[in-house]
Order: C-alpha cells, then sequence, then structure tokens
C-alpha cells in the first residue's frame, strides 16, 4: 500500500459536506455554515467535500432524489427522472479511493441525496417518499470504510453524541498512523542490506 494513502499528521483528519463549512455549493447556490462543525477545527483537519459538485453538477442545479427499488440505489433528477447520476458519483467515489484512506470520521449534511445519513428521503420509481436512509454517497462510503465514524451536523449538535464521535476518531486516527508507522518499519525491514 503506498504511504500516500496513509499520511502521517498530526491530528485526525475529518471528511466535512463542504455546505456545512460555508461553501456555496448546495443545488440552490447556498451554503449551510454549521459552527458545530466549525469548532472541531482545534483539535481536527477538516477537509471539505461536495459528492454533487465533485461529480461534475453545476452550482446551483436542479434537485435530484434518491430513488430505490428492492435493494437498487439510484440518483436522479427531480424534474428529469430520465437522468441517472449514480453512475458519476460512483465514478468520482472511485476516483477519490486514496482521499477516503485517509480520513478519520466523516460530519455530513443531513436529508441530502448524497451525504445524508440516516435521513435521507429514498423515494420509489414514480418519485413517491417510500422510506428514509442513507444517501448515495454515504452508502458507497460505508460499504468501503464500514468502521469510519459517521455523523450529521444535527447530530453534532448533541454534547454528548459529539463527545462519542470524537472518541471514535481518535480511535480511528490512532489505529491509522499504528497501520501508517507499521508500514513504514517494513519498508524499513524490506531494505537491502536489513537483514
Amino acid at each position: 500500500m503506498n504511504m500516500s494513502q496513509h499520511p502521517v499528521t498530526d491530528q485526525p483528519r475529518v471528511g466535512v459536506s463542504a455546505c456545512l463549512l460555508g461553501q456555496p455549493v448546495r443545488y440552490d447556490g447556498k451554503d449551510k455554515n454549521c459552527m458545530n462543525v466549525q469548532s472541531l477545527t482545534p483539535c481536527c483537519e477538516l477537509v471539505p467535500v461536495c459528492p454533487e459538485v465533485g461529480m461534475g453538477l453545476p452550482v446551483p442545479r436542479p434537485p435530484i432524489q434518491v430513488w430505490q427499488s428492492g435493494d437498487a440505489l439510484g440518483l436522479r433528477q427531480v424534474e428529469n427522472p430520465a437522468v441517472e447520476l449514480a453512475p458519476q458519483l460512483q465514478d468520482w467515489y472511485q476516483r477519490l479511493n486514496l482521499l477516503w484512506h485517509t480520513l478519520d470520521g466523516f460530519v455530513l449534511k443531513s436529508r441530502s441525496p448524497s451525504c445524508g445519513h440516516g435521513s435521507t428521503p429514498l423515494h420509489d420509481i414514480s418519485g413517491e417518499p417510500v422510506a428514509v436512509g442513507d444517501g448515495l454517497f454515504v452508502t458507497l462510503l460505508r460499504a468501503g470504510f464500514p468502521y469510519m465514524p459517521l455523523i450529521d451536523e444535527v447530530s453534532l449538535q448533541n454534547s454528548a453524541a459529539r463527545k462519542a464521535f470524537m472518541r471514535q476518531v481518535i480511535a480511528h486516527y490512532q489505529q491509522r498512523i499504528k497501520g501508517a508507522g507499521m508500514h513504514r518499519e517494513q519498508k524499513t525491514q524490506d531494505k537491502p542490506g536489513n537483514a
């Protein structure tokens, strides 16, 4: 594994839905700046991420929604359901795979079709809401990194939930750094002349 996948940093790295950091990347061209997220700055490096902009959608853009049919999930425009966006999001997610390996947690925008964590409305094929679940980006992130701590900005308002999240982030960071250190040690041992 390449060391760039696990950079050694002096504090945990937490991904954040970019709109929560005041970046105007939402579908309506606005942000959702959240002071509770900003308050994590002294103990974490915050890494802004917007899956929808990352996959190439403009700002502003037509609203999108998650659809569900059986076990299948998709992402489409509300006004033009024939426009399926899941392949674009999946491609973007795969291209940034190295970044996900360097994160110790993620603060997500609730109810977002990409970033919602257990709060995203899921729709049937006709567009009717049928359930609540994860946004498509979070679905991919949880499948690839099942031990990464996740929280949304609503839960972050709760002091006990915020403290629990930070304990998990620190534990994840310590494991990541330990793994990077073991990798460096192995590379040193593998060099010629180090028998």
